[in-house]
């Protein structure tokens, strides 16, 4: 990856937990690869906590809280119950742009 773009995979805690890209991105996505197979995706003219949310059923959402915040150095993702499963794997990008 370049400077500009990031990518990670964890394991979902069920918590809000950090990712750290080494800058403040414009752009996020995150991905439930396990059985959720649901994402979550932020942009940095949203607020913090903020996202657009796709379910594994289809059904799309905004969501105001346990989605995504934009920090210095990363972002960090809440403890949204369809994306951050507790021993799901999580794939993200995030993009400076």
């Amino acid at each position: 990856m370049d400077k500009y773009t990031h990518s990670e995979s964890k394991t979902g805690t069920g918590s809000a937990m950090a990712f750290n890209c080494g800058f403040r991105p414009k752009y996020v996505k995150v991905m439930n690869v396990g059985a959720g197979l649901s994402s979550l995706e932020h942009t940095d003219t949203m607020a913090s906590g903020e996202g657009f949310k796709e379910i594994n059923t289809g059904i799309k959402s905004f969501v105001t809280t346990g989605g995504i915040t934009i920090t210095d150095y990363g972002f960090i993702l809440g403890a949204d119950a369809n994306v951050n499963i507790a021993g799901q794997k999580i794939h993200a990008v995030a993009h400076r742009m």
